[in-house]
């Protein structure tokens, strides 16, 4: 997790700043989104102030853990992480006080379970709010001119952050939908804008990303890092593996040409892939294939477009092609050194 921002005294005196060396408290907090991509705001109304959810770690949990748990206590919610922002430190030189704060994105899962405060969160009157991710923003802008209490500054600046960095990735991430004939929902995830033009889409795929697969009805957590590559007017799509800062694999759906709408990029998944592993391209999943051709009941004109479409594949690979030219590799610097 890397460091998103280190705040102090200084950030209001313009004094040289000063930095504690000992934490004193850690701490996971973050945005919340829910199905129409509103944020939970924590209202204090002793206070007049707004906050995000969030708390200190106990013994025995991860920041991801207390992160989760905090936000089921406060907003009532369970729900998933969906992106790792990063972490902040609070140095309160004037009470020797340091806390670093694991920060996340995660999104509501289930909206029915009961909400749990402590006794001091009562009696600031907390409850939760819903509104766009801007009108967080904004009212936090405001909270942070009109306060001149030190301690809630603090707060105010660190949420003012993190919700600002939320914003940042938010315009630029981009979710995939692979479906199945028929509009049937296969699976999902999200991953970072890389590169648009009028005719393709890179994109990365993070580390630790989730993929949900609805199909199997579970969620997975994809532990490599991918570059992607959706074209919008041919029928594949290629996802590379990069690990030690090479491509260890390539994976080709067959499908039909991706289409981009939003944020968003669907494309129906025709069963037949095409993996490049261990230095040899191999056809995989023809017999899933010839299965679905019967249960979904494919066209002929769609079957027989599917067995040209493999063969235009491999030609394209052979004749290294976009986006077997290079254009794949051009964005391997953009995955983190230690973790490619």
């Amino acid at each position: 997790m890397h460091l998103i921002r280190r705040i102090s005294d200084s950030d209001w005196s313009g004094d040289t700043p000063k930095w504690l060396d000992t934490v004193s408290r850690y701490g996971a907090r973050g945005v919340l989104f829910d199905s129409e991509w509103q944020v939970a705001m924590m209202y204090m109304s002793k206070m007049q102030l707004y906050k995000l959810p969030g708390g200190g770690i106990e013994e025995g949990e991860d920041s991801q853990d207390a992160f989760l748990r905090e936000i089921q206590e406060e907003t009532g919610c369970k729900s998933e992480v969906i992106h790792e922002i990063g972490y902040i430190e609070e140095h309160k030189v004037h009470n020797a006080f340091l806390q670093h704060s694991a920060c996340y994105v995660g999104k509501v899962v289930e909206h029915s379970t009961s909400i749990s405060l402590t006794d001091k969160e009562i009696a600031l009157g907390m409850q939760v709010e819903w509104m766009s991710i801007d009108t967080a923003i904004a009212i936090m802008n405001k909270g942070l001119q009109q306060n001149v209490n030190g301690s809630s500054r603090f707060m105010l600046l660190r949420d003012l952050t993190i919700l600002e960095e939320t914003a940042k990735w938010l315009s630029t991430s981009i979710t995939i939908q692979a479906r199945k004939y028929g509009d049937r929902p296969h699976y999902e995830w999200r991953t970072t804008l890389l590169e648009q033009t009028d005719s393709y889409i890179f994109v990365l795929g993070h580390y630790g990303r989730k993929l949900k697969h609805y199909t199997k009805g579970k969620t997975f957590t994809v532990e490599n890092w991918t570059i992607e590559c959706f074209p919008f007017d041919s029928w594949f799509t290629v996802s590379a593996d990069v690990i030690n800062g090479e491509i260890a694999q390539y994976y080709c759906n067959i499908c039909e040409p991706a289409r981009m709408e939003g944020g968003t990029v669907t494309f129906v998944d025709l069963d037949i892939d095409l993996i490049h592993k261990n230095g040899r391209w191999e056809i995989v999943d023809e017999d899933e294939f010839e299965i679905h051709t019967e249960k979904f009941a494919y066209p002929p004109e769609l079957v027989t477009r599917v067995r040209q479409e493999v063969e235009r594949l491999q030609e394209r690979i052979a004749l290294k092609q976009f986006p077997f030219d290079g254009a794949i590799e051009r964005f391997i610097s953009r995955i983190p050194r230690d973790s490619a």
